[in-house]
């Protein structure tokens, strides 16, 4: 009987371990579906675009999504083209540490017959615990800087020319 409770308190301690390391897991992957952006006015006719995305796998949306922020700031401020003056890359990864696992290594401890005694006591022997375990996380990064342009001030034909309209959505192709 005291065998099975010191059985079960090991298996809840287990069980507590892997529910800890499953928390971290949750954590860390919290929000893996979103790519933000955000832009700032820097001049009259100038913007910095700024994405984050939070895996690896995010560079492709990522990109996108500064696109149809640039797209979205210019026509807010009255362009229909901007031009990109700037790409920066601006990922960082970061390690994080997921400490190790404890584990307790329990040997009976030889008793004369006739001892009744069942405490933990009785029962001596020492602690493991697993290393560490190092997680990368890598959350991909970039700024852009962009000019923009009404109708007429710059030639929509020219190479590096976004149509803020293209980019949106709102005609397959330029004007």
């Amino acid at each position: 009987m005291v065998a099975e409770e010191i059985a079960a308190k090991r298996d809840q301690r287990r069980l507590m371990h892997k529910l800890n390391a499953l928390a971290i897991c949750v954590f860390l992957l919290n929000g893996c579906a979103t790519v933000k952006a955000e832009g700032t006015m820097l001049s009259e006719n100038t913007a910095l675009i700024s994405t984050t995305g939070n895996n690896a796998g995010d560079h492709g949306p990522m990109i996108d999504r500064a696109l149809k922020e640039a797209a979205n700031i210019a026509n807010m401020h009255g362009y229909r083209y901007f031009v990109i003056l700037s790409a920066d890359n601006t990922t960082t990864t970061t390690i994080v540490s997921v400490p190790g696992q404890k584990w307790f290594v329990q040997r009976p401890n030889p008793r004369p017959i006739g001892a009744t005694t069942f405490t933990v006591a009785d029962y001596p022997g020492g602690s493991y615990t697993t290393p560490d375990e190092k997680v990368t996380r890598i959350k991909p990064g970039l700024d852009i800087i962009i000019q923009m342009y009404r109708q007429g001030e710059v030639d929509p034909n020219r190479e590096g020319v976004w149509n803020t309209d293209v980019v949106l959505g709102r005609f397959t192709s330029a004007q």
